[in-house]
C-alpha cells in the first residue's frame, strides 16, 4: 500500500510535468548553466553522460539540517545506515550497495579524500555545515576519473570561499533528544586577499541509551589572488568529538523498546585535522589545479567491559596535481595524478584478574600507499553531440606488523607471543569510460556510458590487526572488478530540473566481511540493476520534487546463487512539496519511503529481514528580510519505529519523533 502511494504521487507529478510543458516553454528564460566537476573541472552539467546534482549554500541552510547526511536524505535521496539511531555517524549508499558501502563511496572536502584507510566510516560531525558551501554529488561509478573508492559515487564538498566584500553568518538549532547546533563564520575579501574563520558546536544526547555525540570545530581560510587567473588558498580544521554506539537489539525488544541498549557497545573519541593547500590557474587555452593535503584522526576506542581504551591513530598525506588544455578546437583533454599516503598505528593494553592476572598487549603499525594517474578528454564531433572518454591506472601498497604478547601470574610472570606477523602486498589496477551526450535542446540531453571499475581492499579487510582472525595477513584477497553500463536523460530550464537513468553493474570479486569464518573473503560475480529518477518544480509561490531508486542486488553463481545481497532496499524515494502563502513564509511537507531489505550478512536469506518504513516531515521557514531566518520542523511526525540498519538477524533503531526551532542570521 505504501508503495503504491509513491507510485500514485509519481504519476500525478509526470502528468504535470507534461501538460504544463508548453506553458513553461513559452514562459522560460535561459538559466546561468549549472557546472559540475565530474571530469575534475568545471562543466555544464547537460554536457557529460553523468548523473550528477549540485545542492547549494540557500539548499543547504533551508534543509533544517545538522549534518551532511541529514542533507543528503532530504534533498539527494542518497541512503543513510546508522548504527546510533541519529546523523552524526553511518554510512552513505548508493547504488545497490549496502554493506561496507562506506568504502565504495568517495567523499572529497576540498578535493582531498576524506575517506579513511581502513573501513571505518565518517564521523560527519567533523564537517559542519555552516562551513559547506555546495555539495556534489555524483550517481554511479567515477572510478576512472577518481579511483577505486568511487565505484558507487563521489561526494564532493566544497567549503566557502568569499567573492567580494565580507559576510557573517550565525545559526543557532535546538532540538529532540538534547540536540543542539550553534556555528559562526565570518568571511571576507579586501582587494586580492580573502578569509574565512568559523567555529561551531554539536552535541546531542542520542535517541537511544547510550547514543551521546559532539563535537567542536573550529576552522581558518585564507587566500590569496597572485594575478587575476591564479590563486592560492591555504586553510585547516581541527575537531575534537566524541561518539557512542548502543548496542544491537533482537527483534522483539526493538518492536516493544527501540530506544532501549543495555549498555554502550564501544565509544569513539577523536581528535581530528585537516590542512590543505591549493594552488588554481586558469587561461583561454588551460587550466591548472595542485591540491594538497594532511588529515589525521587520533582515536580512543572504549570497548564495552574494559579497563583501559584502544589508541587507533591514522595521517594521511595527499598529493593531487591536475590539468585541463583547452586550446584545440572543440576538445579538451585532461589528466591528473591522484597520490595518498597512509599511516595506522594501533596500541591496545587489557588486564583480567581470575586465578592469575593476565596483561595482554596487542600493536600494529600499517601502512597503505596509492597513485593514480588518468587521461581523458571531450570532443564536440557535432554541435549537439559530444563524446567524452578516459583511462586509469593504479597501484597500491598496504604492509602491516603486528603482534601480541601476554603477561600471565602474579609472583613468577611468564611473558608470552600469542601472535605476530610483518607482510606486504601490491595491487594493480586499470579502470576506463567511455561516453556519449546529445543535447536535444539547449535545456535537454541524452547520454550513455561505459565504466570499467575497479576497487581496492581496506588495510584491515587485508590485514586483520584490530583482534583475531582466522587469517591475520589476508594476501588471497583480490581487488573488485567488473563493467557498469548507464543511459539517462536530463531537463533543466527556469523551473523545472529533471533526471531519469537505468544502470546495470556487474562484479566479480566483491568484498563482504563473512562472520562465519571471520574473514573478508571475495564473493561470487554480482548483478546490480536499475533506475534513478528525480525532478522538480519550483516557482514563486509553491514548489514540489520526487526523488525515487528502484534497484535490484542479486548473486548470480555459488552457493547464493538467484539470493539477494544483503542491506539492498529495492525501492527507496523522497516526495517534497512546498507552498508560499506569503512571500516571506515557506511551509514544507515531505513523505520518505524505504522498502524492506535483507538483513546485513544474511548471504542465503534465511533470517527475518529489515522492514519497509516511511517517515513524514513538515516544516516552516520564515524570513521576513535577508538578514534573519526562523525555521521549526517536525520530522518522523508518526513517530514511526523503524531501522536503517540491522545485521546478523540484530537491529539498530533510528530515531523518532523530532522537534526542531532554530534561527540563522546573516549580515
Amino acid at each position: 500500500m505504501k508503495t503504491k502511494l509513491f507510485y500514485v504521487l509519481f504519476s500525478l507529478f509526470a502528468y504535470n510535468f507534461v501538460y504544463s510543458n508548453e506553458d513553461i516553454a513559452e514562459g522560460s528564460q535561459e538559466l546561468d548553466s549549472v557546472e559540475i566537476t565530474a571530469y575534475r573541472f568545471a562543466m555544464n552539467e547537460l554536457n557529460v553522460p553523468v548523473n550528477s546534482q549540485v545542492l547549494n549554500r540557500q539548499e543547504i541552510e533551508d534543509s533544517v539540517s545538522s549534518t551532511i547526511p541529514e542533507v543528503l536524505m532530504k534533498k539527494a535521496n542518497v541512503r543513510f545506515m546508522s548504527y546510533t539511531g541519529g546523523f552524526s555517524d553511518g554510512n552513505l549508499a548508493m547504488r545497490g550497495f549496502g554493506e561496507q558501502s562506506q568504502t565504495r563511496i568517495l567523499v572529497l572536502v576540498d578535493g582531498v579524500k576524506y575517506n579513511p584507510a581502513d573501513m571505518a566510516g565518517i564521523n560527519w560531525s567533523t564537517i559542519p555545515l555552516a562551513n559547506v558551501e555546495s555539495i556534489e554529488v555524483l550517481r554511479g561509478s567515477q572510478s576512472t576519473m577518481y579511483g577505486g573508492n568511487a565505484e558507487a559515487g563521489v561526494i564532493k564538498i566544497s567549503t566557502i570561499k568569499q567573492e567580494e566584500g565580507y559576510d557573517c553568518f550565525a545559526n543557532g538549532m535546538y532540538g529532540s533528544y538534547g540536540l543542539y547546533n550553534t556555528d559562526a563564520r565570518i568571511s571576507g575579501r579586501e582587494g586580492d586577499a580573502y578569509f574565512s574563520a568559523s567555529v561551531s558546536c554539536y552535541n546531542t544526547d542520542g535517541y537511544r541509551d547510550f547514543s551521546e555525540a559532539w563535537s567542536n570545530y573550529a576552522s581558518l581560510m585564507c587566500g590569496y589572488d597572485i594575478t587575476e587567473t591564479t590563486s592560492i588558498t591555504l586553510k585547516g580544521d581541527y575537531c575534537e568529538s566524541s561518539v557512542e554506539y548502543p548496542n544491537a537489539l533482537d527483534w522483539q525488544t526493538f518492536r516493544e523498546n527501540p530506544r532501549y541498549a543495555g549498555t554502550a557497545n564501544m565509544a569513539f573519541k577523536d581528535k581530528t585535522g585537516l590542512y590543505t593547500a591549493n594552488l588554481n590557474s586558469a587561461s583561454d587555452s588551460a587550466s591548472f589545479d595542485l591540491t594538497t593535503g594532511v588529515r589525521f584522526r587520533d582515536r580512543k576506542i572504549y570497548d564495552d567491559g574494559a579497563i583501559f581504551p584502544k589508541y587507533n591513530d591514522q595521517w594521511t598525506y595527499s598529493f593531487s596535481p591536475r590539468i585541463e588544455i583547452t586550446s584545440i578546437e572543440d576538445m579538451s583533454i585532461f589528466a591528473g595524478i591522484d597520490t595518498n599516503f597512509s599511516t595506522i598505528t594501533l596500541d591496545e593494553f587489557s588486564y583480567a584478574q581470575r586465578f592469575d592476572m593476565k596483561f595482554s598487549n596487542r600493536q600494529a603499525d600499517v601502512e597503505r600507499f596509492d597513485i593514480g594517474g588518468y587521461i581523458g578528454a571531450t570532443y564536440d564531433i557535432a554541435d549537439d553531440i559530444i563524446l567524452s572518454g578516459g583511462m586509469r591506472a593504479d597501484t597500491a601498497y598496504t604492509g602491516a606488523k603486528w603482534s601480541t604478547y601476554s603477561l600471565v601470574g602474579r609472583r613468577n610472570p611468564v611473558i608470552t607471543k600469542d601472535g605476530d606477523y610483518d607482510d606486504s602486498v601490491w595491487d594493480m589496477g586499470m579502470s576506463g569510460d567511455a561516453g556519449i551526450t546529445y543535447k536535444l535542446t539547449d535545456e535537454q540531453s541524452l547520454y550513455a556510458r561505459f565504466d570499467q571499475i575497479f576497487h581496492y581492499p581496506t588495510t584491515d579487510e587485508i590485514a586483520y590487526y584490530q583482534s583475531s582472525s582466522a587469517k591475520p595477513f589476508n594476501t588471497d584477497l583480490e581487488a573488485e572488478h567488473g563493467q557498469n553500463y548507464e543511459v539517462g536523460y536530463k531537463l533543466k530550464n527556469k523551473n523545472w530540473n529533471a533526471s531519469i537513468n537505468g544502470f546495470v553493474m556487474h562484479l566479480q570479486n566483491e568484498i563482504s566481511w563473512d562472520d562465519t569464518q571471520k574473514l573478508n573473503v571475495n564473493l561470487d560475480p554480482t548483478l546490480r540493476y536499475g533506475v534513478d529518477f528525480g525532478g522538480g518544480y519550483d516557482s514563486k509561490y509553491w514548489g514540489a520534487s520526487l526523488f525515487g531508486t528502484f534497484v535490484r542486488a542479486k548473486f548470480l553463481a555459488g552457493k547464493y546463487d538467484g539470493c539477494d545481497v544483503p542491506l539492498v532496499a529495492k525501492f527507496n524515494g523522497t516526495f517534497q512539496v512546498y507552498v508560499k502563502p506569503i512571500e516571506y513564509i515557506t511551509v514544507l511537507a515531505r513523505a520518505t519511503y524505504f522498502s524492506n531489505s535483507v538483513m546485513g550478512n544474511d548471504y542465503d536469506n534465511t533470517m527475518r529481514g529489515i522492514p519497509s518504513y516511511y517517515t513524514l516531515d513538515f516544516q516552516v521557514n520564515i524570513n521576513p528580510t535577508k538578514y534573519f531566518t526562523i525555521y521549526g520542523a517536525i520530522e518522523n511526525a508518526t513517530d514511526e519505529n523503524y531501522a536503517s540498519y540491522g545485521y546478523a538477524g540484530s537491529y539498530y533503531p533510528s530515531i523518532g519523533r523530532v522537534l526542531k526551532i532554530g534561527i540563522n542570521i546573516k549580515l
